[in-house]
């Protein structure tokens, strides 16, 4: 629906976010990105509180390993 050029995880369950330890607030998960290279290693984890915090693209996509 979206239409993204990538991969994007709805985790209602919190499943997935349980086992990244991101954190929560009043019940509710806190906006957390993680940036995954094809090895599937995390090249960069970014944690919020509530507003997030974005990188540069162009910098965060230049630790990408193939």
């Amino acid at each position: 629906e979206l239409k993204l050029a990538y991969p994007f995880l709805s985790d209602p369950d919190w499943t997935v976010f349980k086992g990244y330890g991101t954190g929560a607030a009043l019940g509710v998960p806190l906006p957390a990105q993680f940036l995954i290279d094809g090895k599937g290693r995390v090249v960069e984890r970014i944690l919020s509180d509530f507003l997030p915090k974005h990188l540069d693209l162009d910098e965060t996509l230049a630790k990408i390993t193939t």
